[in-house]
């Protein structure tokens, strides 16, 4: 479950993380569009791991509510829900920060791109490399690519992003 809520708070992170200009600026940028007090959407989760021959892939919905709960609710193959918040399992997590990565921004078509390097010794540990993808227009968050030492990745993709909306507080109360 470890590995599990530090992806979360990742994700959580890159959604309030996310701003060819400097990467600071853009870095800045992304992170003022993608404040927002509430956020309900799809995802695909697709995960590789040179173990296995086949990736792994999960959809399901995910919630949030600022400035720091997170309700992963995964539909497909199976049902599982885990909750992220403030006083989950009495634990605080440290959300990463902007000064815990390196940015450098990717050319690309139709998108914006930021690589991230951790910085921080514990997410060196978990990831080499964090990909963020946005819509250029909007700013918003498309996907988040994870890589980690031995060529495993973690590709998360976003759809139906709707920010702002009303979510019952209870959302994010149980966790399985």
């Amino acid at each position: 479950m470890m590995r599990k809520s530090w992806l979360i708070a990742l994700l959580l992170s890159c959604c309030t993380l996310l701003s060819a200009q400097e990467p600071a600026t853009v870095l800045g940028r992304l992170m003022a569009a993608n404040q927002p007090n509430s956020l309900k959407a799809r995802f695909t989760q697709t995960r590789h791991t040179p173990l296995l021959e086949e990736n792994l892939v999960s959809e399901g919905w995910v919630y949030m509510m600022a400035p720091d709960r997170i309700r992963w609710e995964t539909t497909a193959p199976v049902q599982k829900v885990s909750i992220l918040n403030d006083d989950a399992a009495g634990r605080r997590f440290r959300l990463p920060a902007e000064k815990d990565f390196s940015a450098t921004v990717l050319e690309g078509e139709g998108e914006l791109a930021l690589m991230l390097i951790p910085l921080r010794r514990d997410l060196k540990q978990l990831m080499t490399q964090v990909v963020v993808k946005a819509d250029p227009k909007t700013l918003r968050l498309r996907s988040v690519l994870l890589r980690q030492e031995g060529g495993g990745w973690t590709l998360i993709e976003f759809k139906d992003v709707k920010t702002d909306v009303a979510l019952d507080a209870a959302l994010f109360e149980k966790g399985e």
